[in-house]
């Protein structure tokens, strides 16, 4: 099965609700990507955010992001906090999921 489902147009909605939700964390989001391309999975996004106040262990955290519930927010959860960019990069990395191109 072929799936179409592009990783990286996110609703502006979705967008709202994990910029609110990252906003608690005194974060903002410079990346959200769906994490895989799965029409069902549509309410899931790995997120990398950059901390808008000096951290002491690094700039960047990333989190999944569910976006399922009909609040302003996005529930954030399987954080990894003041990491490196390019760790950050790694850990979406290795979230997201292209069903084809992966055997389960």
């Amino acid at each position: 099965m072929k799936y179409d489902e592009d990783f990286t147009t996110i609703p502006a909605e979705v967008t709202e609700k994990i910029t609110n939700a990252t906003k608690e964390l005194n974060c903002k989001p410079i990346l959200i990507c769906r994490l895989t391309n799965h029409p069902e999975d549509a309410y899931l996004y790995a997120v990398i955010g950059q901390y808008t106040e000096p951290h002491p262990f690094g700039e960047y955290c990333v989190w999944t992001a569910n976006t399922s519930r009909a609040a302003e927010r996005a529930d954030l959860f399987y954080g990894s906090y003041g990491v490196s960019f390019k760790n950050a990069l790694k850990i979406v990395d290795e979230k997201i999921r292209d069903l084809n191109k992966e055997e389960y």
